[in-house]
């Protein structure tokens, strides 16, 4: 089975992604608006960034390799603001230097995601609005701080708990056709991986390419993340196809994303069994959902 690309690349599709949404921000006559500018920044910042430094946090705390007894020291405000000076710097390397200086103090993983990169995206989202920084300088510290999660993420070995199953249940985790936002799938991907699962993650792959897909594979759970209200109609079709064509007739679908986060009553109305508010969560519902239907 195709599995997504690595780490690298999977980053340089959401850098794509991102680019994207990037555009959106421009009236039609390619000239900036303020007001566009602010809401897609925040909306990257509150729905992209920060939930995907919170998996991460959340990745590292998982690992055998950041056990409690290692916390050591914990990023302060001067940490932040020195980051964010660096953030915004033209040679990347310093942003580097500083983190790896962090881990050497010792600063556990866990901590730098959790209590270093997040205020400093939102450090970066306040210094735009302010008009502290451009918005060119404000995009390119937010991707370096993508970069460096999944860097950071990347050294953190996998623990994949023990299992009793004879085989791993597997997983089509994929953004909804249409969708431009990939990089959270990407670690809801990861999860999944590390708790044993199966995964099949293709940003690319269109509708029709899922479907055919669900026909000849057998998979236990179908994950789809979707971001934008636009998507809801096509989506409840999709999931209907999906269904039908599916090799497994008690497959599980799973929705995701900012739009599900904010009104849970949408799973239903598109046809999903269940959603999640993290990646962890995810994982446990899906985990939940195999089982129940494995004992029918």
């Amino acid at each position: 089975m195709e599995r997504s690309s690595d780490n690298g690349s999977q980053f340089e599709a959401s850098r794509d992604s991102s680019s994207r949404g990037e555009s959106a921000a421009y009236q039609s006559d390619g000239k900036a608006s303020p007001s566009r500018y602010q809401q897609w920044l925040q909306r990257t910042i509150e729905t992209e960034v920060i939930p995907r430094l919170m998996l991460a946090h959340r990745l590292a705390a998982i690992s055998p390799s950041m056990s409690s007894s290692d916390l050591g020291s914990t990023p302060g405000p001067a940490d932040v603001e020195t980051l964010v000076s660096l953030l915004l710097q033209d040679d990347e390397s310093v942003c580097e230097d500083f983190i790896a200086a962090l881990r050497n103090r010792p600063v556990a993983m866990e901590s730098i995601f959790l209590d270093l990169f997040s205020p400093s995206a939102r450090r970066l989202g306040q210094l735009w609005a302010d008009d502290l920084c451009d918005f060119t300088q404000v995009t390119l510290g937010l991707w370096r701080i993508q970069k460096m999660v999944y860097e950071l993420s990347s050294s953190v070995p996998a623990h994949l708990g023990e299992s009793t199953r004879s085989a791993p249940l597997r997983a089509m985790l994929v953004a909804a056709p249409g969708s431009q936002h990939t990089l959270g799938l990407t670690m809801v991907c990861e999860f999944f991986r590390r708790a044993g699962w199966d995964v099949y993650s293709e940003p690319c792959a269109n509708a029709h390419e899922l479907t055919e897909l669900a026909r000849h594979g057998w998979f236990d759970v179908i994950g789809l993340s979707a971001s934008v209200d636009d998507q809801l109609e096509p989506l409840e079709t999709f999931i209907s196809e999906l269904r039908t064509a599916s090799r497994n007739p008690s497959v599980g679908v799973m929705v995701g994303g900012p739009l599900f986060l904010n009104n849970a009553s949408l799973v239903g109305e598109v046809g999903a069994d269940f959603t999640a508010c993290d990646a962890r969560q995810a994982v446990e519902m899906a985990e939940s959902f195999a089982s129940a239907n494995q004992q029918k």
